[in-house]
């Protein structure tokens, strides 16, 4: 890089990074996402990395780390997708790393991520504007994979017309040892938070799980759901016997899209956890169409939601039951130093 003609610029100053963040995402970023976006950021203690030309950032990413091992990454864009400024920052990001004694890099992942998402796109992916998927040009991740990346996670968005379940679907099972509950007086919350908690830890697999602390910022996100969704979407179940939460459908709203009466008309589950003890007794299904039932009286008439590549068993699930059908694929990557 002709350093007489590009410089390296960092900032901690979450104010000033917020002031920039929109250079590096296509989602639009709304004053009222303001204080979550900074919560994330103070959270994390992020710095925003940029390449300046002739003053100009060209370049934006953002990092920031939980621990002395990884560095994450989200946010990163340049100035008309040209290779020669990714490999650029690419570069960047890496002599970064290296200086600071991380042993590996994952991303991107754009905190919050309930609100921008991650992972790079991949080709042929849908652009439609939704909550918490980004939007990239491809060469994005040909050139990160090119720079010696490796896929870590592949994040499929499974989307269509929210279906509605019928109860013979749901009539071989026997629901009596269970209590479903909806959260109406969202203080309660926190008397069954570390409960979910542990619930989504301990039953979903570490590549589903994709923010690098969710208990860190659990309640930020509970709040982004309290002012633009509604209490259903945090919606769970109770075994009755030991008073325990056992399934969980956690999802947030799509701000982005209403219909003609101004209300948000979808939404995104993007966490269904069901405890390994208490699976094959029909609470993922329930649980869904409890939650679709009253989507549909909130004016809900579309979803997507995200499932990892590797779980199986619920990509078949819906796309053969629900129909629905994976219109975005994202990749988070990781490189080892």
């Amino acid at each position: 890089m002709d350093k007489a003609r590009y410089k390296i610029k960092l900032i901690d100053d979450s104010q000033e990074i917020l002031k920039n963040l929109k250079l590096g995402t296509h989602i639009p970023i709304w004053n009222e996402f303001y204080k979550y976006i900074l919560y994330d950021l103070n959270c994390f203690k992020a710095k925003a990395l940029y390449i300046l030309k002739n003053a100009k950032i060209i370049s934006h990413a953002l990092l920031y780390h939980i621990n002395k091992e990884t560095l994450y990454f989200g946010f990163f864009k340049v100035y008309n997708d040209e290779d020669t400024r990714i490999n650029q920052l690419i570069k960047e990001i890496i002599s970064y790393a290296k200086t600071n004694n991380f042993s590996k890099i994952i991303g991107p992942i754009n905190i919050p991520t309930i609100i921008f998402g991650w992972g790079f796109m991949n080709e042929g992916s849908s652009e439609t504007i939704f909550i918490a998927k980004p939007v990239h040009s491809p060469n994005y991740l040909e050139l990160f994979l090119k720079n010696n990346f490796i896929v870590q996670s592949i994040q499929q968005s499974w989307e269509g017309n929210l279906p509605r379940i019928t109860k013979k679907r749901i009539k071989k099972y026997n629901f009596d040892d269970y209590e479903f509950l909806i959260l109406d007086d969202w203080n309660k919350f926190n008397k069954i938070k570390n409960q979910v908690l542990n619930l989504i830890s301990e039953n979903l697999s570490s590549q589903s799980i994709v923010n690098p602390s969710p208990k860190k910022v659990f309640n930020n996100y509970v709040n982004f759901v309290i002012e633009f969704g509604e209490p259903y979407m945090f919606a769970f179940i109770k075994y009755k016997e030991s008073g325990k939460i056992v399934a969980c459908s956690l999802s947030y709203p799509n701000p982005f899209s209403k219909d003609e009466e101004g209300f948000y008309n979808s939404f995104s589950p993007f966490v269904v956890a069901v405890d390994k003890n208490h699976r094959k007794k029909g609470l993922g299904m329930i649980l869904a169409k409890k939650v679709f039932d009253l989507a549909r009286k909130n004016k809900i008439r579309y979803l997507s939601t995200p499932v990892e590549k590797n779980v199986k068993v619920m990509n078949i699930g819906v796309q053969k039951i629900f129909q629905f059908k994976n219109l975005r694929q994202h990749m988070v990557l990781e490189f080892l130093l």
